[in-house]
């Protein structure tokens, strides 16, 4: 019984993440992920005892799919070289800089086990990415951005 009021209680949060998002100006994951660090430290809040192999087939594709449902196929071929680099070269870049810092802070961690933590952390959250390009006007700001001319966004 815990674990269904402690649902309803993420699900009514994540409700009034958003609205309170927009009246102060972040994007609602942002709230979230702090209501959700909030949440794991109070002791009065039980832990919940998810299976690791059904986050991703249950959770994923659904996200996935909202933001698929949400985007322009014209602007995605307009702009592919820009959306290419943040979210297949940036996930390198990441993954490269995680792991040089977690090799020269952790004495004694392997070079292979400081990539495998630089890949975990590396991969691009496409939820909210959906919502911080959303707020900054996206595609057209990442035109902006890495090719620093103006694009069309329609």
């Amino acid at each position: 019984m815990d674990q269904l009021v402690l649902l309803m209680l993420v699900l009514l949060g994540a409700l009034l993440m958003v609205p309170l998002g927009d009246r102060l100006g972040l994007p609602p994951p942002v709230l979230m992920t702090l209501l959700g660090i909030l949440m794991a430290v109070l002791p009065f809040v039980p832990n919940v005892d998810v299976p690791p192999g059904i986050v991703l087939p249950l959770l994923l594709p659904p996200l996935l799919y909202a933001a698929v449902q949400r985007t322009s196929w014209r602007q995605f071929a307009a702009n592919w070289q820009p959306i290419f680099l943040l979210a297949v070269a940036l996930v390198f870049v990441t993954t490269a800089a995680v792991a040089a810092v977690a090799h020269a802070l952790v004495p004694g961690l392997p070079l292979a086990a400081a990539v495998a933590l630089g890949a975990l952390v590396a991969p691009p959250d496409p939820v909210a990415a959906t919502a911080v390009a959303g707020r900054l006007g996206c595609p057209g700001a990442w035109c902006r951005c890495w090719r620093a001319r103006a694009c069309s966004t329609t």
